[in-house]
């Protein structure tokens, strides 16, 4: 395992994936985060309301907002969670074929770190899992040989100081230099947030946001987890980039701080939705616009949002 952590913590990976989206010109997937925690309340219903969801419309895909495993990860490559919480919760025929991108929260390294890298072993094994790295880039074909470019990270290594953070941040910065038409950043921990875990992640801000800002706010969408809510944060002066705060998984909800909202608005941030419920995030991804929709785990579509391209 040593051996294993040291080469692929050197790596980095960027691939570029050819989906439903080239047919009509755009790219659909679902998000999800805060999930596997096999609850009759929580991941179960909302794995049904995605089955209904993915059958009338188009998914090319699942992205992971981290949390993927609670309480403390997976223990090993072959542990029976990757069933239980996934294989057999995501089961029914419009999900079992859906490839997911993962990345990892805090709960996935374990007690003592290190469990993360069992979920990387394992998607070398399970073509549906794919996750080549704990940060790596994929990019998704439009219209006329646009891209959506995906920076995935692991905001945990960051805040725990582990797996040489200062190489994800090079990283990062690199991923930045080279733009595609749409750039989506995905990590677990958010920024901001209006619930349980915010106002401000100064880790975070420092880590992930400062480079965002360095390089212009380029960034579209900064989609995290952490918070079990759904949230759509944005800056006041109409900065490009947006803030989707999404935990609704599966764990128990986190609700609204109204301390926090006060604060953020000291900071700039308004905080323009918030769902103290499971649920997920419905993304559809076209030349000129995205559009971001709040799913219950009812099926129930409770907040739409269209981000024009600039």
């Amino acid at each position: 395992m040593r051996l294993f952590k040291c080469f692929i913590a050197i790596l980095s990976f960027s691939v570029t994936v050819l989906s439903k989206g080239q047919e009509n010109g755009c790219v659909d997937f679902i998000n999800i985060g805060d999930w596997g925690a096999i609850t009759g309340i929580g991941q179960l219903p909302i794995a049904e309301a995605m089955a209904k969801y993915a059958d009338e419309n188009p998914v090319d895909f699942v992205l992971t907002s981290g949390d993927n495993f609670y309480p403390d990860g997976v223990e090993s490559a072959t542990d029976e969670q990757f069933d239980s919480k996934w294989r057999d919760v995501y089961n029914q025929p419009s999900l079992k074929e859906l490839t997911w991108y993962i990345s990892v929260g805090n709960h996935d390294y374990g007690l003592k770190n290190g469990n993360e890298w069992f979920q990387i072993e394992f998607g070398r094994n399970e073509s549906r899992w794919y996750f080549p790295d704990l940060w790596y880039t994929f990019e998704k074909e439009l219209y006329n040989n646009k891209k959506i470019k995906f920076i995935v990270l692991d905001s945990q290594a960051f805040r725990a100081q582990e797996n040489n953070p200062e190489s994800q941040t090079e990283f990062l910065k690199s991923a930045l230099e080279n733009k595609e038409h749409w750039t989506f950043v995905i990590a677990h921990h958010p920024v901001y947030s209006a619930g349980r875990h915010g106002p401000i992640q100064n880790t975070i801000k420092r880590d992930i946001l400062q480079p965002i800002a360095d390089d212009g706010y380029n960034v579209d969408l900064f989609i995290t987890g952490h918070d079990h809510n759904l949230q759509h944060l944005k800056f006041m002066n109409n900065t490009n980039t947006e803030f989707i705060v999404n935990g609704a998984g599966g764990a128990f909800p986190y609700f609204l701080d109204e301390d926090h909202v006060g604060i953020l608005q000291q900071e700039g941030i308004t905080l323009e939705k918030f769902e103290d419920a499971f649920g997920f995030l419905a993304v559809h991804v076209c030349e000129n616009e995205v559009t971001l929709k709040f799913v219950d785990d009812d099926g129930n579509i409770n907040y739409t949002y269209v981000k024009a391209k600039p």
